[in-house]
């Protein structure tokens, strides 16, 4: 799982900078993972829901979010928010 930087350049010349969290793992259907936009879902849960599909080996963003809810408050969350806390 990494994070990732991505820069859009209008025609017009103006820029917009956009952040993601990425879950990837051996065999994802998708080549370049599967990425959880920081402005959407805010870093904390971005990052875990990148966590989690890469821990469940899921695509599917639907259930990935599910079990984000499911865990919200347990063990399991705050042992991925201390694995966030290591990442550089």
């Amino acid at each position: 799982m990494h994070l990732a930087h991505h820069v859009l350049r209008k025609k017009s010349g103006r820029e917009y900078e956009y952040w993601r969290w990425v879950g990837r793992w051996p065999g994802c259907p998708l080549a370049g993972g599967v990425s959880w936009s920081v402005l959407k879902f805010g870093d904390d849960d971005a990052f875990s829901l990148a966590v989690l599909c890469r821990k469940m080996e899921e695509s599917k963003r639907s259930k990935v979010i599910s079990e984000l809810e499911k865990i919200y408050g347990s063990k399991k969350h705050e042992k991925i928010m201390t694995f966030k806390a290591q990442e550089p």
